[in-house]
C-alpha cells in the first residue's frame, strides 16, 4: 500500500520527504504498525554485510532509520521504477522470483549486480 513516508536524498541533492511536499509515499506491505518493503519489489537492509533476504520492516509509517536521510527508503522507492512487474527472473526452473533491491558497500557487489541484470 502506498502508506510510507520517510527520509530520502544525500547531501548533494538535498533531503526530501516521501509522502510530503508532492513526493508519492512508499509502496510498503503494513500489519499493524509494522510496515515491511515486501511488496512487488523487496528491499534488504544488507547491515554493512554481503548477502541477506529479509524484507526491511520497521514501526511505521514513517522510516527514519539513518537519522535524517535513508538509503533504504530511496533504494525501495527508485528500485519500482527499474524492476518493472514485466521483469522476470528465471531461476533454473524454478519460476520467477521477487526482484530485491540489496544494499551492500563493496564496489564489487555492485558492479555483479549490475552485471546480473545485464547492463
Amino acid at each position: 500500500a502506498q502508506v510510507g513516508t520517510g527520509p530520502g536524498g544525500n547531501q548533494k541533492i538535498g533531503q526530501y520527504e516521501y509522502g510530503s511536499g508532492g513526493r508519492p509515499f512508499l509502496d510498503v506491505a503494513q500489519s499493524g504498525s509494522t510496515y515491511t518493503f515486501n511488496t512487488t519489489n523487496l528491499t534488504v537492509n544488507l547491515n554493512h554485510g554481503t548477502s541477506g533476504s529479509t524484507a526491511y520492516s520497521y514501526t511505521g509509517p514513517r522510516n527514519t532509520i539513518n537519522g535524517a536521510y535513508s538509503p533504504l527508503n530511496d533504494a525501495h522507492y527508485f528500485g519500482r521504477d527499474y524492476w518493472t512487474p514485466s521483469t522476470n527472473f528465471n531461476q533454473g526452473g524454478q519460476g520467477v522470483r521477487q526482484a530485491a533491491a540489496d544494499l551492500g558497500y563493496s564496489t564489487a557487489d555492485v558492479i555483479d549486480a549490475f552485471r546480473q541484470v545485464g547492463v
